[in-house]
């Protein structure tokens, strides 16, 4: 064997010892991924706790409108009530209707 050779081999030996050091010295598929999985369920885990925590929120704003609504419902009645209550009054042709008129909105006579 000439010098040639043995070089040659040696060349093959250095690089099939490089490519093990190199295949080696990288992270292994399996680690990445339960690296990723792992990732992946903790980023789930707290999408899912904000999801949970905001339909709350939304649930107690949703009772807040619905009584809002009801509150508002019996305004409007009132109001509406109150119109056709304003819209029957007539004005007082005698001064005893005066006097029970004003003494219905709170003013006592004063003689």
């Amino acid at each position: 064997m000439g010098i040639k050779q043995i070089g040659y081999v040696a060349l093959a030996i250095v690089l099939l010892c490089l490519v093990a050091w190199t295949a080696n010295s990288f992270p292994r598929k399996s680690v990445v991924d339960d690296v990723l999985k792992a990732r992946e369920a903790e980023i789930r885990q707290e999408y899912e706790t904000k999801i949970a925590a905001n339909n709350i929120k939304i649930k107690e704003q949703d009772v807040i409108i619905e009584t809002s609504q009801v509150k508002l419902d019996g305004l409007n009645k009132e109001i509406k009530r109150l119109k056709a209550k304003s819209a029957a009054v007539k004005p007082p042709v005698s001064d005893k209707e005066t006097r029970d008129a004003l003494i219905e909105l709170g003013y006592p006579p004063t003689n």
